[in-house]
């Protein structure tokens, strides 16, 4: 194994150390909330004697420490609360797969043929196949996603294809039309139908991803599902991840 895959491999565990690590915090959340109301209530009883006329009382200093200690605990809460398992496992997990298309040539623009001005194909895509020297668990399945990222926090889902036979390390162009064939499962994009929906601006720059998940399991989800719904489901079963950014979109 060489230095690049140990390096990998590195990146990888601690990202889902940090993870694990936040949620033991959550898990103790009690038991330290408990020993902070302990503590409060030392000081109120410590401090109610002897207490000068324009102090705060004892109670109201205990509680305000409860405040105080409890306030970037429920933050967090909040904020890990809201994310999904695949944002959780984003944040913490750097990318191991080498993702690359043939598709995207000239300073990565996205070609007429894969927008709707011409045939609208989607992208071939090519990966390096999961790793398995007892570093990850074996890849299952993968799955395929391409974003409008122009507003990062909201991305707009494209193409979105799922439970990719593990023995692939890529897809041809025009690979969505032909699900049947290369054994694609499609999910509903964005635009409301299942599939590749082909960028259509009539001229600008547009920022685009391509992201594959290789998966420890087969996804089984219902017929016509949403591609928030694929991911929702991936989120728990993600091994390895990588990304590749298409930096621009234009109507030549």
């Amino acid at each position: 194994m060489g230095n690049k895959d140990l390096l990998k491999y590195y990146d990888h565990v601690q990202g889902k150390s940090r993870f694990a690590f936040l949620r033991q915090i959550r898990r103790f959340k009690k038991p330290i909330i408990s020993a902070i109301v302990v503590v409060g209530l030392i000081t109120f009883f410590v401090t109610k004697k002897d207490k000068a006329p324009d102090e705060l009382p004892a109670d109201e200093i205990a509680l305000n420490a409860l405040a105080e200690a409890l306030t970037p605990m429920a933050e967090e809460d909040n904020r890990l609360a809201s994310m999904t398992n695949l944002e959780r496992y984003l944040q913490y997990a750097e990318p191991t797969l080498e993702v690359k298309s043939e598709t995207f040539i000239a300073d990565n623009k996205i070609p007429l043929s894969a927008s709707c001005f011409r045939e609208g194909d989607s992208p071939a895509i090519r990966w390096n196949a999961a790793a398995t020297e007892d570093l990850f668990p074996e890849a299952q399945s993968y799955v395929i996603a391409m974003e409008d990222v122009s507003d990062p926090e909201n991305p707009v889902l494209h193409w979105l294809s799922y439970n990719i036979p593990a023995t692939a390390a890529e897809i041809a162009e025009g690979a969505s039309e032909q699900s049947s064939e290369q054994m694609l499962q499609q999910a509903v994009n964005d635009m409301g139908y299942a599939g590749y929906a082909a960028p259509c601006e009539p001229v600008g720059k547009k920022p685009y991803r391509i992201r594959v998940f290789a998966l420890n399991d087969v996804l089984a989800p219902d017929a016509l599902s949403s591609g928030h719904d694929i991911m929702h489901a991936m989120g728990d079963e993600i091994i390895q991840w990588g990304e590749y950014t298409v930096d621009h979109y234009f109507r030549l």
